[in-house]
């Protein structure tokens, strides 16, 4: 009885810490990181490249727009910034032209912020 007892109060203590441990990432837009790349196919930056970025995901959500969190637009360099994240996971995914062939090309990259204030510079690799 007393050995069923100690194993039930080890089990409870444990699964009391684990319901009340907070992970230290919680993806989303109230940090303090900044998230920065280019949209590149090979050497060649992709020009005005829509830039796709979901919360807490390591595999590609799909092409669909509205399964991302945040949708901005990279500038005539392929330059992309987020601001305020949260350390967390996150997948990036870009669709643009690749003007030197005139290709549309796509593709993602996972991606994770380890600490809350930081800079991360991260390049979105695409391809036709």
């Amino acid at each position: 009885m007393r050995i069923f007892f100690f194993s039930f109060l080890a089990l409870s203590l444990t699964g009391i810490g684990l319901v009340s441990c907070k992970s230290k990432y919680d993806p989303g837009l109230t940090g303090e990181a900044i998230l920065s790349g280019k949209v590149m196919h090979h050497d060649d930056i992709i020009p005005n490249a829509i830039v796709y970025l979901k919360f807490g995901a390591l595999e590609f959500p799909g092409p669909d727009s509205s399964d991302y969190d945040i949708v901005i637009a990279a500038n005539s360099d392929g330059f992309y910034i987020i601001e305020n994240l949260n350390a967390g996971f996150y997948y990036l995914y870009s669709t643009g032209i690749d003007t030197g062939n005139s290709q549309a090309v796509n593709g993602g990259v996972p991606m994770e912020i380890r600490r809350k204030k930081s800079e991360v510079e991260m390049d979105i690799p695409v391809t036709e």
